[in-house]
């Protein structure tokens, strides 16, 4: 079994509905805030919501129904609701980044994941 987190920072507008951070879910995230592509095969998901300062949601990720390619991550089932706090270092998150659950929650500062 994977078990590693991608983290994908995007706007709240493009995570939420209406941009709102207690409401539904879009059913795809596909304008994320970073260009690099997708070259591994992370199981999770973990969207870091820009300008926040916080990971929002966390999702697993559905392989058959995702188009790295065009942007599209498609997520089994519904994310689960999270806040995360992001303790930055040098590294601003302005790309994908690859981690695991315990980094993820005890990270010193984002140079660590």
């Amino acid at each position: 079994m994977k078990e590693e987190v991608i983290i994908v920072p995007g706007k709240r507008e493009n995570i939420f509905k209406k941009g709102d951070l207690d409401g539904e879910f879009e059913q795809y995230v596909y304008n994320w805030d970073t260009y690099i592509a997708i070259n591994r095969e992370p199981q999770y998901v973990a969207y870091y919501v820009t300008g926040t300062g916080t990971i929002r949601a966390i999702a697993e990720i559905d392989y058959k129904k995702s188009k790295f390619g065009q942007g599209i991550i498609a997520i089994i089932d519904e994310p689960i609701r999270v806040i995360i706090p992001v303790r930055f270092g040098k590294d601003t998150l302005q790309g994908i980044r690859y981690t695991t659950f315990k980094k993820l929650l005890t990270h010193e500062s984002t140079d660590d994941l």
